[in-house]
């Protein structure tokens, strides 16, 4: 990630860009006016000047709601949407705000490299606590059986008893539900406060089956708790079937879950949002929004990077390349690391074939055979790396992922996968005898592809399409890429060209071929 930094920016951070960075991790919240009846004095949603915010006032007000119907039966509160929606951002600012009311917090992250370690987020969050000086006060008054539980997964706090606890097994048939029950009193203790307490498991999808065990413990028992669970997850890191969904969808027909499913930002959010950020700095403040919004597509996290780079003044001018900032590349490149190899390498097909592409091509393109593909495919279904956009037809989820996976593969690669898409593309035309239609994209292909007399060939044939259907200056595009390339109709093509500059009114250029 440090060598596409150094490719796509060529220059370390601004201090101005890394000052706005900072203000974006700490959330620095302006209160708007209140929500319609905010339950338990809970304000309304912060829109922040640097904060992915805007636009997430009916989801704020869905967290106040279930909140405070937790002190009646205990809630289970999800929050789901893709990688870079919002969703720690929300849960974050949330929690400030919930907490700065005096209701007691825990937030707690699952981390994809430890789905191996028994309880880790739960061992993290006693961790925590340990270190706390309030905390292991509060833990000092929990019941020495349920202590003696806890002590399990983090044996510094025996010592927060003056007697030796019993840490023997018990009977096998009711251990586990002992020693869930002890987690459980240990954090009710820590939550315990004016307001039901919050405990936020963010990435609950990468969490150990050990712990998703104690959770749906917990969660079926939250009526006794009364307190809120937040969990927060990707959606396409929890397929249908998968037991987090599955609990809440129980959760949610007795009564006590509400699911926030966060979407991308509109065009209007976006406006709001650059101009709540560059307020007072003179810029054409819609035109941005306007190009910022076709770049990032709406996705908060991008938007956010591109802003960093807008603090610098570096976007402001309105000719100005946009480059993907570091750690949007860093972001895109972290979702492809759990892809499987075929996974990839289909991906990397669909990369070099376009943002859109069909299923047959995409499989001649790969190398791989159908079933490979077929499942492939699946996959990248599943974590949202691809859409379906038709019958048989499929879309990257954004653009910047596509020159991501495209921008990662070496040269070598490149040629062989162009090469492929040229003679996949051609035969699929032949059969359509639609050739001619897609000449242009050939060109493209096989030039790509190292397969230059190909090219002009196809080039020459899009020259000839296009000045028929008066895309003169595109004709004039072709028609110099087929003599660049080494075309057999050199002559021909010098004639098109002076004729296409003459229709154009280029005089001096249309003397130009003829001359050479």
């Amino acid at each position: 990630c440090v060598r596409i930094l150094d490719e796509e920016l060529g220059v370390p951070p601004l201090a101005e860009t890394m000052a706005l960075h900072e203000a974006i991790l700490n959330r620095e919240l302006v209160l708007p006016g209140r929500a319609e009846s905010p339950p338990q004095g809970l304000r309304a949603a912060p829109v922040a000047v640097q904060s992915p915010l805007v636009e997430r006032e009916s989801a704020w007000t869905a967290l106040q709601n279930a909140c405070a119907r937790a002190a009646d039966h205990g809630q289970l509160i999800v929050v789901e949407g893709e990688a870079g929606i919002g969703k720690t951002a929300l849960a974050a600012a949330f929690a400030a705000e919930y907490a700065r009311q005096g209701a007691s917090v825990i937030t707690v992250s699952c981390f994809e490299g430890e789905t191996a370690l028994a309880y880790a987020p739960l061992a993290t969050l006693l961790q925590q606590a340990a270190a706390k000086p309030d905390s292991r006060e509060r833990l000092a008054g929990l019941d020495r059986a349920w202590l003696a539980e806890v002590g399990r997964l983090q044996p510094s706090l025996l010592a927060l008893h003056a007697h030796d606890l019993d840490v023997r097994g018990a009977d096998p048939f009711v251990a586990q539900s002992r020693f869930f029950e002890g987690i459980a009193q240990a954090i009710d203790i820590l939550l315990a406060g004016g307001q039901p307490g919050l405990l936020i498991l963010d990435d609950i999808h990468n969490a150990d089956n050990a712990t998703l065990d104690w959770l749906n413990y917990f969660v079926r028992r939250l009526a006794v708790h009364h307190l809120s669970v937040m969990l927060i997850w990707r959606d396409g890191d929890t397929p249908a079937d998968h037991r987090l969904r599955q609990l809440a969808g129980q959760c949610e027909r007795q009564g006590n879950a509400t699911l926030i499913t966060l979407e991308r930002l509109s065009p209007a959010a976006v406006v709001r949002w650059v101009e709540q950020v560059l307020e007072g700095a003179g810029a054409d403040t819609e035109e941005l929004a306007r190009r910022l919004f076709a770049e990032s597509e709406g996705l908060p996290f991008i938007v956010a990077e591109y802003l960093n780079l807008l603090a610098g003044a570096s976007l402001l001018l309105p000719d100005a390349t946009w480059p993907a900032p570091g750690r949007v590349q860093e972001f895109l490149l972290a979702r492809l690391a759990p892809l499987t190899d075929i996974a990839r390498q289909v991906l990397s097909a669909a990369a070099v074939i376009g943002r859109s592409f069909d299923i047959d091509t995409v499989t001649d393109v790969s190398g791989r055979g159908e079933e490979e593909t077929m499942s492939a495919l699946e996959e990248l279904l599943a974590r949202r790396l691809v859409t379906e956009s038709g019958a048989d037809q499929l879309d990257f989820s954004h653009a910047r992922l596509r020159q991501v996976v495209y921008g990662d593969l070496s040269r070598l690669r490149r040629r062989l996968l162009h090469r492929r898409a040229g003679d996949a593309l051609a035969a699929a035309a032949r059969r359509g005898s639609s050739e001619e239609e897609i000449a242009g994209l050939l060109a493209y292909h096989y030039q790509l592809g190292g397969e230059h007399t190909k090219a002009a060939h196809h080039a020459f044939a899009a020259g000839e399409r296009a000045r028929r259907v008066y895309a003169n200056r595109e004709a004039i595009g072709y028609f110099e890429q087929a003599l660049a390339l080494g075309a057999d109709d050199i002559c021909g093509a010098r004639i098109h060209l002076g004729d296409l500059h003459t229709l154009m009114g280029e005089y001096s250029r249309a003397e130009e071929p003829a001359d050479r």
